[in-house]
C-alpha cells in the first residue's frame, strides 16, 4: 500500500496523506473478525485483492474525499463483514469535482453476509455509513472503445466502464446483507448519467435488501439510472429474496432526460440482453421502480423501457418477477413527463422461461401478484406485455381524470390490448386518486 502527498485538487484538506493506492494483496488468514479501514484526502485505488481466507469476517471501509476507483478483475471477499466504498466524503453536491466510484471490468465484491455499500456524501444518522452519493460534476472520460452512439462520459457511480461494454461480468454477492449503491452527476452533457453501467452485471443480495438509486441534476445532463449503453443492450440480473417490502428498490431521477432509461438501440444480435429483477421470498417482499423527470419540456419519460430503435422489440426483453410481493412502476413527479414507456417485451409477475441470465435461472413467479403502474400523465404499453398475475394501472396523484387511447385525460393510458390474456384481471383507476374515466372509442383488451 503506497500513500502520496496530499492534493487539495478533489476536496484535501491539506492535512491528510493524500492519495492511498492498494498495489499489493491484502489477506486476512486467522484471528477474530477485524476491520480495514482506508481513509484518504484525495483518491482511493485497489489495484490489487482484499480478501478473508480465515473463519472469521473482514469489514472493510474505503473512505475517501475523492474517487475511488477498482481496477479489472479486483476481489473483495469479506466472509461476513461490511464491503463500503464511500467516496465524496466531503459532501459535495454541486459544481465541479471528481468524487465517483467506478469498479472496472471483471470486479467480484463478496461479502458472505456484510452489507455492500458504493455511496458517498455524509454519515447523517451516524450509523457509521454514507447516506448520500458518490458524485461527478467534472467531464471524465472512463476507458474504453466498447460503446455505439454518442460516447459516454463517467458517471457518479458506475459498474463497469461505461466506454468499455464489453468487459467480464460484475458480480455484487451479499448472501444476506443489504447492497446498497448511489450515483449523482451534474455534467452538463446529455451523455452523462448519475448511476451507469457495462452491460453484464449481476446483483444478488441474498436476504438482504437491494437499492439503487441514480440522479443528474443538470438540466442539460443524462439519465439518472441507466445499464447498459446504446446497442449495447443490459444482460443484467438483479435478485433478493428479502421478505421486506420492498426487497428491490430502483430510483432514478433526472432533470434533462429520462430518469430510468434502459435498451435503446440499432440492432445488434451479438449483444442482445435480458433485464431480469426479480423478488424470490413467499412471504413479503416485492419490487418499486421509480423513474421521474422533472424538465417542463416533453420527451423525457420518466420510465423509458426501450428495445431496438426500429420496431422496438428483437433485443432487448425485460422480465419483473416476483413470488409473492407487489411489482410497482411509479413516476412519481407530477410533470408533464410523469410517463411510463414500455417499447420492449416484457414479462411481468411469471417468467417467460427457464433460461438463464448471466448463469441465474429466473425465479417462476407467481400468478397472484399484482403488477402496479403509477404516474400522473401517461402510460404506453407499446410492445407486448406478457405473464401472470393482476394489472392495476392509477394516478400518482389525486384529482386526475383518466384517457383511454386518446389525450383526453389529465392521465392517459395506452395501448391495452398489447396486455397478454395470461393476466388474470385489469383495473383501471381507484377510488382515492382517479377524477373520472374518459374515452372517445371502443376499448378492446385480451385480459379476462
Amino acid at each position: 500500500m503506497t500513500t502520496t502527498a496530499n492534493n487539495s485538487s478533489q476536496g484535501a484538506t491539506e492535512e491528510g496523506s493524500g492519495d492511498i493506492t492498494v498495489s499489493s494483496t491484502i489477506t486476512k488468514s486467522d484471528g477474530t473478525k477485524a476491520i480495514l479501514s482506508l481513509e484518504a484526502d484525495n483518491d482511493i485505488l485497489i489495484n490489487q485483492a482484499i480478501t478473508s481466507t480465515g473463519d472469521n469476517a473482514l469489514g472493510l471501509t474505503a473512505k475517501a474525499a475523492g474517487k475511488i476507483l477498482l481496477n479489472d478483475d479486483v476481489q473483495i471477499s469479506t466472509k461476513g463483514g461490511d464491503i463500503v466504498l464511500w467516496s465524496n466524503a466531503k459532501n459535495v453536491e454541486s459544481g465541479s469535482g471528481k468524487h465517483f466510484i467506478r469498479l472496472n471490468k471483471g470486479v467480484n465484491l463478496t461479502s458472505g453476509g456484510g452489507k455492500i455499500i458504493l455511496a458517498g456524501g455524509s454519515d447523517s444518522n451516524s450509523d457509521g455509513y454514507p447516506d448520500g452519493y458518490a458524485y461527478i460534476g467534472d467531464t471524465v472520460i472512463p476507458p474504453g472503445t466498447a460503446y455505439s452512439g454518442a460516447a459516454p462520459f463517467q458517471p457518479g457511480l458506475s459498474l463497469g466502464s461505461v466506454r468499455d461494454q464489453t468487459g467480464g461480468r460484475i458480480n455484487i454477492q451479499s448472501n444476506g446483507g443489504d447492497i446498497t449503491m448511489r450515483g449523482r452527476s451534474s455534467v452538463a452533457s446529455p451523455d452523462a448519467d448519475g448511476f451507469g453501467s457495462q452491460r453484464a452485471v449481476v446483483i444478488d443480495s441474498g436476504l438482504g435488501q437491494i437499492q439503487l438509486a441514480g440522479d443528474q441534476s443538470s438540466s442539460s445532463g443524462g439519465v439518472g439510472v441507466r445499464f447498459g449503453g446504446f446497442s449495447y443492450f443490459p444482460d443484467v440480473v438483479i435478485s433478493s429474496t428479502s421478505t421486506s417490502t420492498p426487497a428491490i428498490e430502483i430510483i432514478g431521477t433526472g432533470t434533462g432526460r429520462p430518469g430510468l432509461w434502459l435498451g435503446q438501440g440499432t440492432s445488434n444480435p451479438s449483444y442482445a440482453g435480458t433485464f431480469l429483477v426479480q423478488s424470490a421470498a413467499t412471504t413479503g417482499g416485492g419490487i418499486d421502480i421509480e423513474g421521474s423527470n422533472s424538465s417542463s419540456s416533453s420527451g423525457q419519460r420518466g420510465i423509458a423501457l426501450w428495445g431496438k430503435s426500429s420496431g422496438h422489440s428483437g433485443e432487448q426483453e425485460y422480465q419483473f418477477l416476483s413470488n409473492n410481493g407487489p411489482i410497482n412502476f411509479r413516476s412519481s413527479i407530477d410533470s408533464i413527463n410523469s410517463e411510463i414507456g414500455i417499447y420492449s417485451d416484457i414479462y411481468l409477475g411469471l417468467r417467460k422461461d427457464s433460461t438463464p441470465v448471466q448463469d441465474v435461472t429466473p425465479i417462476v413467479g407467481s400468478d397472484q401478484v399484482i403488477s402496479r403502474f403509477a404516474a400522473d400523465t401517461g402510460v404506453y404499453f407499446s410492445h407486448s406485455v406478457k405473464g401472470g398475475g393482476f394489472i392495476e394501472i392509477l394516478p400518482y396523484t389525486s384529482g386526475k381524470s383518466l384517457g383511454i387511447n386518446c389525450e383526453s385525460g389529465d392521465f392517459n393510458i395506452y395501448y391495452l390490448k398489447n396486455l397478454s390474456d395470461t393476466f388474470s384481471g385489469l383495473t383501471i383507476g381507484d377510488a382515492e386518486k382517479t377524477n373520472g374515466i374518459i374515452s372517445i372509442e371502443d376499448i378492446s383488451v385480451e385480459i379476462p
